[in-house]
């Protein structure tokens, strides 16, 4: 029985940043350009091609890990077909595709936890938010030769001064920059830019009492996850005691949680 192809929407400039061979290739744009969703869709995309190899996604904290880099990645693994036959190993934050490729999840918060391993590729998310040092030591993990050795950053400019300018914002040998903008994300709501437009919006923030309130709610939930609430000492859960990671429901009521934003929940300016 033939197996049905599996249509993932890419902006040309995504698609581009997906295909690209060069040995680092950049996808750098402002805030909801897609630049999360595409590192995370090639990581996907490079484990799966390179299954002899072990790859790495680095994100800037565990913060933006888990909240932007994990959404993502679990959101199209889903359409993948993944999502339930991958196998994650939580202690290690390693996870091994059916066909055998793998991938560490890491941060750049302390540079040298990305030392000791030997890469075949590796996705740099908000690399703008990294030091110098972290930048370095992941170049220098691309050593396997079973692999690409591919390494490929996205972020959002910070300026001349910033040390990424000087070494990534211009296409040369080796390197490949893609430049987009939020209107190339085929990803958000179609009247998102309508109302942008429409009502001359520079801003958009969650309000204080509604995030309040969700966190509230979103903590009562994990209370009855019974595996979750035993003594023992857990990554996903913060010397506090609070529960930090996880997600207490559903991935399909994720998704529709999140397909689109809430206008009350949001001060516009």
């Amino acid at each position: 029985m033939a197996v049905a192809p599996i249509v993932i929407r890419a902006s040309a400039k995504q698609r581009r940043f997906l295909d690209s061979k060069a040995d680092t290739v950049v996808y750098q744009g402002g805030a909801r350009a897609g630049k999360t969703w595409a590192g995370a869709l090639k990581a996907l995309l490079l484990a799966q091609a390179y299954p002899r190899c072990r790859g790495m996604i680095v994100a800037p904290s565990y913060p933006m890990l888990r909240q932007a880099v994990v959404a993502e990645l679990t959101s199209i693994a889903a359409e993948m077909g993944l999502l339930y036959t991958w196998q994650w190993n939580k202690a290690d934050n390693e996870i091994t595709l059916p066909g055998g490729g793998r991938f560490l999840l890491r941060t750049a918060s302390n540079p040298g936890s990305l030392l000791g391993a030997t890469l075949g590729w590796a996705i740099g998310d908000e690399v703008a938010l990294w030091s110098r040092q972290a930048y370095d030591y992941l170049q220098g993990r691309l050593s396997d030769p079973q692999g690409p050795r591919q390494v490929a950053f996205t972020f959002t400019p910070k300026g001349t001064t910033h040390w990424t300018y000087s070494h990534l914002s211009q296409s040369r040998e080796g390197l490949d920059v893609i430049r987009a903008v939020n209107r190339d994300n085929p990803s958000l709501p179609e009247d998102y830019f309508e109302r942008i437009d429409r009502e001359h919006l520079a801003s958009m923030e969650v309000r204080r009492d509604v995030q309040a309130a969700y966190n509230e709610q979103l903590q009562h939930d994990m209370e009855t996850v019974g595996p979750w609430q035993g003594g023992c000492s857990t990554y996903y859960r913060a010397p506090s005691g609070r529960i930090v990671t996880q997600w207490p429901h559903t991935m399909t009521e994720y998704r529709e949680a999140t397909s689109r934003p809430d206008e009350d929940a949001y001060t516009v300016r």
